[in-house]
């Protein structure tokens, strides 16, 4: 028994192939917003307007005297042990905020988005298999 297609399956089946592919694209998403999240200071390094390592304080030290202008004609400033340390206290809780603040971001657009996908798989599958069911009893016995 063939079925001739119409234009309304291959509308409906490339509707539920596009939203799973949505979907599995917006999982991805979702764990890595997840996973960033949980470990916000070594989430997407390259977005921190700061060259110096947050991974610790004796490194962020380290590359704040590295960046110390020592050439110039007179004296050049340099900060002491507590204020390194507050430098340090400041931009690694900047960081932070702002890595969570992504997530957080990230994490509600594609959990939107699983819904929304998952939401129009559901009412595109259930019509093509109507239009299944509709077209199999219309169809003349052989």
């Amino acid at each position: 028994m063939s079925k001739s297609w119409r234009f309304a399956d291959l509308y409906g089946y490339a509707m539920c192939l596009i939203t799973v592919v949505i979907m599995i694209i917006a999982i991805a998403g979702l764990i890595d917003a997840a996973m960033d999240y949980r470990d916000p200071l070594h989430s997407q390094p390259w977005r921190r307007s700061s060259d110096r390592s947050l991974a610790s304080f004796e490194i962020y030290k380290l590359d704040v005297m590295r960046s110390l202008d020592t050439d110039a004609g007179g004296a050049a400033w340099v900060p002491n042990e507590a204020e390194i340390q507050g430098m340090y206290e400041a931009e690694l809780a900047d960081a932070i905020g702002k890595a969570r603040s992504s997530a957080s971001k990230r994490l509600v657009i594609n959990v939107v988005l699983i819904l929304i996908s998952a939401a129009l798989f559901t009412v595109h599958w259930r019509w093509v298999r109507r239009l299944s069911g509709a077209g199999e009893e219309a169809a003349p016995a052989c």
